[in-house]
């Protein structure tokens, strides 16, 4: 299997992030590689950046509703009631599990922000791609970042909130939530984000994780379909 190299060269970038792309060109979020110019844009929450999606990474990195109830551990019918998803629709012949959200960044590189895919390891992109010293943050976060300082900058970002003690939890984030005490605490598994929130404020998780970490469609479709009687109605 091809590795993701971030569309960079075989030399090492070193700590640097790589070159910008040109206005004109689109290329696929994940591995890089160009698309097609009419390929639908991505954006997400309120970026004005937009991304793309190649017909492969399409299918490899999609993101579900049955991902996202797995991820928060809802059930289907709680979360079509939040209101980030209330106009994606559920088509009659299905129980809503298949339907697209989006395309989630479950890893980023802390060192050159490129996006990787779900069975790409950071670790081996670091080795490929950046010819510098790397630390994994030690709290819980899971971001790999340069080595230089990494530590003082890793205590200083990775602070996290305790919605339940309703403290600030400065030491390893595993250590105080990993008990049954939190099982009601819900951790973003996004690598670097350390937001948290009550798994009940399902509305505020559904918005944080589709704001947050992914790249929607610009167009999406309007509410659920119509019953047949009201599409009667409309005809009359």
């Amino acid at each position: 299997m091809q590795r993701n190299n971030g569309g960079a060269s075989s030399s090492k970038a070193g700590c640097s992030a790589p070159a910008k792309q040109t206005r004109n060109e689109k290329k696929c979020l994940f591995c890089r590689s160009k698309v097609a110019r009419i390929s639908k844009p991505l954006q997400k929450g309120y970026s004005k950046y937009y991304n793309h999606v190649c017909e492969d990474c399409a299918g490899t990195e999609r993101f579900t509703m049955e991902d996202l109830q797995e991820m928060t551990e809802a059930d289907l019918a709680a979360l079509e009631k939040c209101k980030v998803l209330e106009n994606y629709e559920v088509p009659a012949d299905s129980d809503g599990s298949d339907v697209l959200v989006g395309y989630f960044e479950w890893q980023q590189c802390g060192i050159c922000r490129v996006i990787l895919r779900k069975g790409d390891d950071v670790r081996d992109h670091n080795n490929d791609m950046h010819d510098c010293p790397v630390q994994k943050c030690c709290l819980g976060c899971n971001q790999y970042s340069a080595a230089i300082n990494a530590l003082k900058a890793t205590k200083k970002r990775c602070c996290i909130w305790c919605p339940k003690c309703k403290v600030i939890v400065n030491d390893d984030h595993r250590e105080h939530f990993e008990n049954t005490w939190h099982k009601d605490v819900f951790r973003c598994p996004a690598d670097g984000c350390c937001d948290t929130f009550m798994r009940k404020d399902l509305n505020l998780i559904c918005d944080h994780l589709l704001s947050t970490h992914t790249w929607r469609y610009l167009v999406t479709n309007r509410k659920r379909k119509s019953s047949p009687v009201n599409k009667r109605r409309r005809k009359k």
